[in-house]
């Protein structure tokens, strides 16, 4: 369901209440975790060494 400035207030607590029946670990198990690439995992680390390096 989409929400608009015209849902109504009952509407948004039919989707509170259905939100809270469901199981938030069946629902976690269905999504996918993204795994990090390479490239931007590393690049915490070099920035770390390039401000070494500066000072």
């Amino acid at each position: 369901m989409r929400i608009t400035r015209s849902t109504t207030n009952k509407e948004l607590l039919d989707l509170i209440e259905e939100a809270l029946e469901t199981d938030p670990q069946a629902e976690a198990e269905q999504v996918p975790t993204p795994e990090p690439e390479p490239e931007l995992a590393a690049e915490p680390a070099q920035e770390s060494t390039e401000r070494r390096r500066r000072r």
